[in-house]
C-alpha cells in the first residue's frame, strides 16, 4: 500500500513519524513557504521539515490544481491519509485514492467541526474531547467515522499542551484504521447531523481580551490561544500578552467603573484584574517584543501598576486624550 501524508503543523509530526515505521510513505503533501517578515527567508512548514530529514519527497503547491494533479496521478498512490494540512482538497484529487482519504480531526465529530476544535473545547469549558478519525468529504469534516477515542482535558491544560497529547493517541487511531483499510476491514458510521457544533478560524484579532466577560472565561482563553494567536490586552498603547493566569472568584469590585482595572498586587498570588465577574490573578506576561516574565519579574519594572486599568487600543487612546 503506498500512502501519501498530508500535514502541516506541529500536530502533523507524530502521525506522520508513526506512517513511516511500518508504511510506504511515497510523498508529503503540505502547505507551501511562508514569508518569514523583515527580509527573512521563506519558512517552510514544520512537516516539510520533517519530511526532507527523512529524505521523503515534498509537494509544497500554492494551489491543488493542475500539475499538481498530475504528479500525483504519476505516483499512483493507494491511500491519503490527513492531518492539519490547512486546506480544503478537492474531489479530483481525493478521486486518484483507490483507497480513498481519511482524515484525523482532534475533537470528537461531529462535535466541532472546523478549523480550531482543540481551542473550542478549552474555551467550552469541556472536561472532554477526543480525536475522530474520518473519509474525507465535500463538507469540511463531515466524512462518515472510522474510529473514535475519546480524551479526558486536563485541569490548566493549555492548547499547546493538548495538541501534542492527542496527536499521539490519533496517531494511533490512524495506524489502526490503516491496518483495517489494508485487509479490508474498515466500517464507517454517518456523523449525525443534529449534533453538529461548528468552531471558526482564529485570527490574531481572536486574541483580544473584553475585560467585562468573567474571569473564568478569561483564563480559558489564555489557555486555549496559548501559544498562537495568544490572549492580550493593551498598557500605555502597547499590546501586553497574558500568558498564565488563575481565577479569583470573588467580584469584590463596582463592576460598572473597576472592569479591567489592576485593583491588587497580591504579594503571593499576582496581579489581579478586576473582569465581569470576578478577578483574574497574572501569573505571567510578556509586553511586545520582549521575554515572558513571572509578575513579579513585571513588576520590578512597573512600580505603578496598580489602579491602571487595561484595555483595547481604542479605549485607552481616548483615556489619554483625556488626560
Amino acid at each position: 500500500m503506498k500512502l501519501i501524508f498530508a500535514g502541516s503543523d506541529d500536530f502533523s509530526v507524530p502521525i506522520f513519524l508513526r506512517l513511516l515505521k511500518k508504511r510506504d510513505v511515497i510523498a508529503v503533501l503540505t502547505k507551501a513557504p511562508h514569508l518569514g517578515g523583515r527580509g527573512r527567508p521563506l519558512i517552510p512548514t514544520q512537516i516539510e521539515i520533517t519530511a526532507r530529514s527523512h529524505e521523503i519527497p515534498v509537494l509544497n503547491p500554492y494551489r491543488l490544481r493542475g500539475d499538481i494533479i498530475s504528479e500525483i496521478q504519476y505516483m499512483c498512490p493507494d491511500l491519503l491519509v490527513v492531518a492539519s494540512y490547512g486546506k480544503i482538497i478537492p474531489s479530483i484529487l481525493i478521486d486518484l485514492f483507490p483507497m480513498g482519504a481519511i482524515n484525523l480531526h482532534p475533537s470528537l465529530l461531529p462535535q466541532y467541526r472546523g478549523p480550531s476544535p482543540l481551542q473550542a473545547a478549552i474555551l467550552a469549558g469541556d472536561e472532554y474531547s477526543g480525536v475522530t478519525v474520518q473519509y474525507l468529504a465535500d463538507e469540511v469534516d463531515a466524512g462518515d467515522i472510522l474510529m473514535q477515542s475519546k480524551v479526558p482535558i486536563y485541569k490548566k491544560e493549555t492548547k499547546k499542551d493538548m495538541e501534542l497529547r492527542f496527536a499521539r493517541i490519533g496517531a494511533d487511531l490512524v495506524d489502526a484504521v490503516v491496518d483495517q483499510i489494508f485487509l479490508g476491514k474498515q466500517s464507517a458510521v454517518p456523523q449525525d447531523s443534529t449534533q453538529v457544533s461548528n468552531c471558526s478560524l482564529l485570527t490574531v484579532d481572536s486574541g483580544l481580551i473584553d475585560w467585562n466577560k468573567s474571569a473564568v472565561s478569561i483564563e480559558r482563553m489564555i489557555r486555549a490561544y496559548y501559544p498562537w494567536p495568544s490572549a492580550y490586552t493593551y498598557y500605555r498603547g502597547t499590546r501586553l500578552k497574558i500568558v498564565e493566569a488563575d481565577v479569583e472568584d470573588s467580584v469584590g469590585h463596582n463592576r460598572a467603573t473597576n472592569v479591567g482595572r489592576v485593583v491588587q498586587l497580591d504579594k503571593r498570588d499576582g496581579i489581579l484584574v478586576q473582569t465581569g465577574r470576578g478577578s483574574l490573578v497574572i501569573k505571567k506576561l510578556q509586553r511586545a517584543g520582549k521575554r515572558v516574565l513571572s509578575w513579579k519579574d513585571f513588576l520590578n519594572g512597573e512600580k505603578s501598576f496598580l489602579n491602571v486599568t487595561l484595555g483595547n487600543a481604542e479605549s485607552l487612546r481616548g483615556q489619554t486624550n483625556k488626560r
